[in-house]
This record gives C-alpha cells, sequence and structure tokens, in this order.
C-alpha cells in the first residue's frame, strides 16, 4: 500500500511553518512508531531544518533530484538521505541558492512517484508553496498543510497562498488550514480566521516560546525536546486526527492537476545573468529560476542593480558603444561600483568564497552592460548561431 506526502506551505515568512513541519513528523513517529521521513525544500531558507534537527547531510534534495531513473529504494537512497537514530529520516535542503538552481523539476517528480513505496509517511517543507518546485510537491501530495497565525497580514497572505492553489485547480479538499503560536489572548481568534479564510481549521498550535525557543537551542524538535508541554500535545492531536478521520485515505481519491510545476516553469520571467550552459536534452542551455518568489541570489542581484542604476545613472549611459576603450573604461568604472555597492551587502551565507563574489560581478556586469546569460555564448569562438526559442530554451 502507497504512503502519503503531506506539502506544508507558510502563509507567511515567519509563520513557523519549517518547525510544524518537523514536529509533524516527529509526532507521527511518535503516535504510530513507523519511520517518517522530512524533506527540506524550502530553497528560500535553505538550511533552517538543519537547524531545527541538528542535522548538517553531505547531500539534499538537488542531488537527489539528479539520481539517474530507476527504483526508488533505501540502498539507492542511502547516500542522500540521513537516517536519525531517533527514528526519523531525513533529506536536507542545498546548502546555497547557486545550488538550489540546479535543482532538476523533472527528477524531482521522478523521486517523488517512488518515495511513497518507501515510506508511509513523507513531509515536505515547501517554503510559501508558490514556486515551480512546491508545485511539484503538492501534484504528488495526498494533502497540503498551510500554515498561518493570529495576524492580520498573514492571513492576508494566506489568503492570497490559498487564491493561487485554488487558481492551479487543485482540489480545495487537500488545503488543510493550521494555525500557529496561538494564544488565547489574541483578539483574532480561530473563529475569526476560519471566517477569513472561508475554510475550516484543521488544528492550533499553541504558543509556547519557551519550549520553542529551548527546543532550536538544543536543535532538538519540541516534540523530542519537551514530550509533555502543550504544544507537543498540540501536534499529537494533529497526526491522531488525521488518523482518526481516514484524512489520508480518503484525499487519496482526489484527481489532481498534472503539469503544473513545469507550466508555472514556463511562465517565469528568466532575469537575465541566471547563467547560460545548464545543458538540456539536445545541447538546449537552460536558464532557470528555482523560486516563484525569487531566491536570494537573485534578490541580491536586484538590489546591487538597482543600486548601480541610482549610482552611475545608467538609464543615461550609453552602454552600447562601439569603441573598445570606451567600453573598457565603462566596464571598469561599472565593476569598481558594483564593488563598491556589494561592499554594503550582507553577504554571509551567500557569497561564502572569492568565486562566488566574482560570479556576482561578473553577472550584474553582463547584465548592466550586454546581453546577461547570452554574453558567455557570444564570446565563445566555437558558437556560431544562437537561437532564443523561448523564455528558458536557448539554442
Amino acid at each position: 500500500m502507497a504512503g502519503h506526502i503531506i506539502a506544508v506551505v507558510g502563509g507567511k515568512g515567519g509563520v513557523g511553518k519549517s518547525i510544524f513541519a518537523a514536529n509533524l513528523a516527529i509526532a507521527y513517529l511518535q503516535n504510530f512508531k513507523q519511520r517518517p521521513l522530512l524533506i527540506d525544500l524550502d530553497l528560500a531558507a535553505l538550511g533552517d531544518q538543519n537547524i531545527i534537527l541538528g542535522q548538517n547531510p553531505a547531500k539534499s534534495i538537488v542531488d537527489v533530484s539528479k539520481m539517474p531513473p530507476g527504483p526508488i529504494d533505501p540502498k539507492a537512497l542511502a547516500p542522500f538521505m540521513v537516517n536519525a537514530p531517533q527514528g526519523y529520516s531525513y533529506i536536507g535542503a542545498p546548502r546555497d541558492a547557486i545550488l538550489a538552481r540546479d535543482l532538476d523539476l523533472d527528477g524531482l517528480g521522478r523521486f517523488l512517484k517512488g518515495i511513497t513505496s518507501v515510506f508511509n509517511f513523507v513531509v515536505v517543507d515547501c517554503g510559501q508553496g508558490t514556486d515551480p518546485s512546491a508545485m511539484k510537491v503538492m501534484e504528488s501530495a495526498t494533502a497540503i498543510f498551510v500554515v498561518t497565525t493570529a495576524d492580520v497580514i498573514v492571513i492576508n497572505q494566506t489568503k492570497r497562498i490559498l487564491g493561487k492553489i485554488a487558481e492551479l485547480l487543485f482540489p480545495p479538499e487537500m488545503v488543510q488550514i493550521v494555525v500557529n503560536r496561538y494564544s488565547q489572548n489574541h483578539i483574532i481568534t480561530p473563529q475569526i480566521i476560519q471566517k477569513n479564510l472561508n475554510r475550516p481549521l484543521f488544528g492550533v498550535i499553541p504558543e509556547d516560546s519557551a519550549a520553542c525557543e529551548s527546543a532550536l537551542a538544543k536543535s532538538t524538535p519540541i516534540c523530542l525536546a519537551s514530550p509533555n508541554a502543550p504544544v507537543t500535545r498540540a501536534y499529537h492531536d494533529i497526526v491522531r486526527k488525521i488518523q482518526q478521520t481516514n484524512l489520508l485515505d480518503g484525499l487519496a481519491k482526489l484527481k489532481k492537476p498534472t503539469g503544473v510545476a513545469s507550466k508555472l516553469q514556463s511562465q517565469l520571467s528568466v532575469i537575465p545573468g541566471g547563467g547560460a550552459g545548464n545543458e538540456g536534452k539536445d545541447g538546449v542551455a537552460m536558464l532557470r529560476s528555482a523560486g516563484g518568489n525569487l531566491d536570494p541570489w537573485t534578490q541580491m542581484k536586484l538590489r546591487i542593480h538597482k543600486a548601480l542604476v541610482d549610482a552611475m545613472d545608467l538609464k543615461k549611459t550609453d552602454t552600447n558603444t562601439q569603441d573598445a576603450k570606451q567600453r573598457a573604461v565603462l566596464r571598469e568604472r561599472t565593476q569598481k561600483a558594483i564593488l563598491d555597492i556589494l561592499a554594503n551587502e550582507d553577504s554571509a551565507g551567500l557569497l561564502n568564497s572569492r568565486d562566488l563574489k566574482a560570479q556576482m560581478v561578473k553577472e550584474v556586469l553582463d547584465e548592466a552592460l550586454g546581453l546577461g546569460p547570452l554574453e558567455d555564448l557570444l564570446a565563445d569562438d566555437s558558437v556560431t548561431e544562437i537561437m532564443v526559442n523561448a523564455r528558458e530554451q536557448i539554442y
């Protein structure tokens, strides 16, 4: 009998979605004595689950997505997966945004189709759930748990997420709402949240700052660090409700859309500078953005580019001059300006090496003064012709 995948989505950043995903898996383990699999596919946070679990895996879900086609079994997964002594298995997110952009959506889809033959309960931390990788998970998922809080702005953003999921024709029954960090003295009650979202609530997890902070300090999920805390009991109530209501077996019968992830990826505007050379079939160079909400690398590039326009007034600068000397002077001046801007950026965790810093500078330079990812192809004497067939296909 095939297992089930639960996609966990945050209504907004900071709602505790990653903590919810980790503890949902642990609560399942504690209640049903079966090993769950937790996957970190939050390509914006990149590693929050490592902190929550106290794990530091050498491989990531990106490596898993590049596995050659074949049976998915424990032996094949062993190099990519942590089997924790506490009884759960874990596949982490990539360590930086550069690696995240190499996620193979088709490979991810193949993995998700096969993983339920190995695990009965798979929890995937999908970030805010609007990028192609999250949609690929939802295509294979049995249920989508959306985590929100009793906050007006969060509720508004949660509505947007729910609207996007509905727009892509996922059955509304798939979506289960959980209110996290709820305090009895909140002005916004669960009933108000339910009315605003026009959706029933599946569960409410109480605010317990002491237990949460203590668990994070120990790099241990709350359900393991504080087994008798009210917040832990709330997680147990949720997994028991899933079992008692036969939720997953019922939802598994629903017809879900297919091809959503690929369609969403093709609709994403490719920001110049994504880097050519990610070879696809028949020599196609794929220019991809792994995150619909823009990954940290792209966000930094956009900030630098905006500051560069302001600093040099590039709108009034002739960047298309044919004079080689003028172009060399302009490139040198622009490079210096980028380095000055970069010096004021908080690049810790993103530009951890000289090579990454150099790549960032080059990509911004190519975008500001040239044709972005086409520049490397134009400079390659072996390339005699370039044809742009679609936004994400360059021959």
